[in-house]
């Protein structure tokens, strides 16, 4: 199934918050790998992005969950960056099987 126009959209969005926190950690070995991996990164978020998007109720839940850790990480809220990173973990986890 193709993506439609607006999640081709959103899915570059939700690459660029990845590569921006990434960037954002200062970590220069996460950085070299995700860099060397990207092509790998870049499917994984379409693919996972499209198994998560299959329920309706989903597309406004990840979009909060984004927006919860652009707000924590802004606020420089520890806590509430750790929370809002464990909610994305674990919708990822719940489409993943895991």
């Amino acid at each position: 199934m193709a993506l439609s126009k607006n999640e081709e959209a959103v899915a570059k969005l939700d690459k660029a918050l990845h590569d921006t926190i990434t960037r954002a950690s200062d970590n220069v070995i996460l950085i070299q790998i995700l860099n060397a991996m990207s092509v790998l990164v870049d499917d994984f978020i379409k693919d996972i992005r499209h198994s998560i998007l299959q329920k309706e109720e989903n597309h406004l839940k990840l979009q909060i969950i984004h927006t919860d850790i652009v707000k924590a990480i802004q606020s420089g809220d520890v806590s509430a960056t750790q929370k809002a990173f464990a909610a994305h973990s674990r919708i990822i986890e719940e489409h993943l099987g895991c």
